[in-house]
């Protein structure tokens, strides 16, 4: 499940789709930057991830950081 500001915006099963998703509906045409923080319960592969968002959206700048947070397995921050 996707989140914004607590309330959920996607339901679905693939972290790479909701990822995708939710992105899409933060980014703005002045946006410049996607940060993806990966959290400890992520899959050990996120490459998946962090590739269909430089796919997605290859014109902003994509920052990746281990957060380790729990319960979250990523936050998306698009600025």
């Amino acid at each position: 499940m996707a989140l914004i500001e607590g309330e959920p915006v996607s339901i679905g099963s693939s972290p790479v789709d909701l990822a995708v998703n939710l992105a899409r509906r933060l980014a703005r045409p002045e946006s410049e930057l996607i940060t993806l923080v990966v959290g400890r319960d992520a899959a050990t592969d996120h490459a998946a991830v962090e590739q269909a968002l430089r796919r997605s959206f290859a014109e902003l700048d994509l920052h990746v950081v281990e957060g380790g947070q729990p319960r979250y397995p990523f936050l998306i921050g698009v600025e």
